[in-house]
């Protein structure tokens, strides 16, 4: 789980103190751009400004964080990938919506499934089902 995403509009103490309760609680922490720009809409040497600043604020407001990325708004390219792994990232989320095959699937697209206070598990099951193509 992460709740970085969860408390990516909240700023100074109270995203800290959202972070710092969502790790002791097992939660990891992830990384988003520092002001949540579509990245395929900056330049690149913005989006690798975003990425670090991030990058650092998060490891000085929580310690030790996961090698794991968000990308703003699903604002995804090849070169904001390459960017994203050059930063040193391992895994990194998009905003499409969708299961995994982890044999196939590219460790820096990854797609996600939304779950939320009002998520019941039968809605969470569904989501988990492979898409079914219709004729």
């Amino acid at each position: 789980a992460s709740v970085e995403t969860s408390a990516a509009f909240l700023r100074g103490p109270a995203r800290t103190r959202v972070v710092a309760a969502g790790r002791r609680a097992g939660c990891g922490a992830e990384r988003a751009a520092r002001t949540h720009p579509m990245l395929n809409r900056i330049s690149l040497d913005e989006v690798s400004n975003e990425i670090i600043q991030s990058r650092d604020d998060l490891e000085r407001e929580v310690g030790e964080t996961l090698p794991v990325f968000a990308y703003p708004s699903g604002g995804v390219t090849d070169e904001v990938v390459q960017v994203v792994e050059g930063a040193g990232f391992r895994l990194a989320f998009t905003t499409q919506r969708g299961v995994n095959n982890l044999e196939k699937q590219h460790r820096l697209r990854i797609k996600r499934i939304n779950v939320g206070l009002s998520t019941t598990i039968p809605m969470l099951r569904a989501q988990c089902l492979p898409s079914v193509r219709r004729v």
